[in-house]
């Protein structure tokens, strides 16, 4: 995989007819070493994606923001170039599978301050399930696998995603109190 990616420029984002990246090949046949390869390169290439669309947004509206890509302007780049299309970078689909699939890494390939900055910098959804495992989200796959710590970052940000603003009360980092909806995991280390 790696002399494909690295030599050949073989791009490892690119779904076949199914949906299926090479990602979810690797997880569904558990090779754990190409998970962790194709993780960190699509995650450097979905950042550097991200940075120069904000840069370009920036300059044209003034927001620091990454600028949507519309379903037009995505079929227009499919239909330009699939191979090279980097719109499918801003997939959250995509994004999420990252995360998803890291979920199943033990914590000496791929730990869980690492899972936590990839959710920041790509603003993943946990909660996305993931068709090739069975339909699974990354919350399955850390409880299956047995990632506590990787499992109690995904509650926390899922609650800050949903509940911070929420009028049911205090947020996870407060207790749960009336907040019947806040989740508070208890930390097993």
């Amino acid at each position: 995989m790696k002399v494909l990616v690295e030599e050949y420029k073989a791009c490892e984002y690119i779904p076949d007819f199914r949906g299926f990246t090479p990602l979810d090949y690797a997880g569904m046949f558990k090779n754990h070493d190409v998970v962790d390869f194709l993780i960190r390169k699509i995650w450097k290439k979905i950042k550097n994606e991200m940075n120069k669309r904000k840069k370009q947004n920036k300059e044209t509206t003034g927001s620091p923001k990454v600028a949507k890509v519309s379903k037009d302007e995505l079929k227009k780049a499919v239909a330009q170039d699939l191979f090279t299309c980097k719109e499918l970078l801003l997939n959250p689909v995509l994004r999420s599978n990252l995360l998803h699939w890291s979920c199943t890494l033990n914590e000496d390939k791929f730990n869980w301050r690492l899972m936590k900055k990839m959710m920041k910098e790509l603003n993943a959804y946990p909660e996305c399930p993931v068709k090739p495992n069975k339909s699974r989200t990354s919350l399955h796959e850390a409880s299956i696998n047995g990632q506590w710590k990787k499992l109690k970052v995904i509650l926390q940000h899922i609650n800050r995603r949903y509940l911070k603003d929420s009028t049911h009360g205090k947020s996870m980092k407060q207790g749960a109190g009336n907040n019947k909806a806040a989740v508070k995991p208890e930390d097993p280390y």
